[in-house]
């Protein structure tokens, strides 16, 4: 743990508001942990202690040009509210272990994994997931849907794109980018112009991505990856499809839904299951919310009646 006169000195200067003074503490607790191969010590400290040091630079308001395009928002699920298939857990999972051991890889040399994209049919979890992956990275969640960037002034398209990535490259963020197929696609053939427009925007969005610093995240998702072009997809650190649910799934999710609510719904699970087959994620979770809220207000009415 460590040393007394290393939290006193960090008591001391936050007392003060000294926020320079209060870093250094922090800093050299770190190291002290660090010297003394104290290593999980040192990553909760380091990983606090970034948190933190965002939360001392305020976000920088949005430019006027994109400003309508996109919404921020505080992510409200984790990780462990999420229903993934067991590889895509596997992954996701060490996605953020990874970002929060991000300065020893940078002081190995080595890459840190920024960039991830999500595939699968609509309603099962792709934004969710983004928001979740901000939610275990501390992270404020910027998102927008790509084919709101697109404007029918030739050359405001690539413009807006590129504004975008440079807030978000400039402000820690989760920049989540839906309907990527709509600005990287494999189109061709609506007109010369159209072309060149479009090969505009996919050269600048390659550059963007390429040059998208790793003190930032981009999550990009799309239900047509087989539109995307493969030289978007390679931009990519980590590919991750999101499919439907299976039957098992379904029922493993109502049985959890039960035990952690304390309640049954008004039919077996089994059946219930049955029932939701073929259906998205979003369609299982609204037909358990809404059977939990028929529960709710039916026992409402019948204690009203009785009193």
């Amino acid at each position: 743990m460590p040393k007394t006169e290393y939290v006193a000195q960090l008591i001391r200067a936050i007392g003060k508001k000294d926020d320079a003074n209060a870093r250094r503490a922090v800093e050299v607790m770190i190291a002290h942990e660090d010297s003394h191969n104290n290593r999980q010590s040192a990553e909760a400290l380091r990983h606090a202690f970034n948190t933190w040091s965002r939360m001392l630079t305020p976000l920088q308001p949005l430019p006027q040009a994109v400003q309508s395009l996109v919404w921020a928002e505080s992510p409200r699920r984790t990780l462990d509210d999420l229903a993934l298939p067991a590889v895509a857990t596997e992954h996701i999972r060490n996605f953020p272990s990874e970002r929060q051991r991000a300065d020893r890889l940078r002081a190995a040399g080595m890459p840190v994994a920024h960039a991830l994209l999500l595939t699968g049919p609509p309603g099962n979890g792709k934004t969710s997931l983004a928001a979740a992956v901000a939610s275990a990275l501390d992270m404020p969640f910027l998102a927008v849907q790509a084919h709101a960037l697109i404007d029918s002034h030739l050359g405001e398209t690539s413009r807006n794109v590129a504004k975008l990535f440079e807030y978000a490259g400039q402000n820690p963020v989760v920049l989540f980018v839906d309907e990527l197929d709509t600005l990287g696609s494999l189109r061709t053939g609506a007109g010369a112009s159209a072309d060149k427009e479009y090969r505009s925007v996919l050269t600048s969005l390659l550059m963007l991505i390429d040059h998208f610093p790793d003190t930032s995240v981009l999550v990009a998702a799309t239900n047509r990856p087989d539109l995307i072009d493969p030289a978007l997809m390679r931009r990519f650190d980590l590919a991750m499809v999101l499919p439907p649910p299976s039957e098992s799934d379904i029922l493993g999710y109502l049985t959890r839904y039960q035990a952690g609510r304390a309640m049954r719904f008004p039919v077996p699970v089994v059946a219930l299951a049955h029932d939701l087959i073929g259906h998205p994620w979003s369609t299982v979770e609204r037909t358990c919310q809404r059977l939990h809220k028929q529960m709710i207000l039916a026992s409402d009415d019948t204690e009203a009646m009785l009193s």
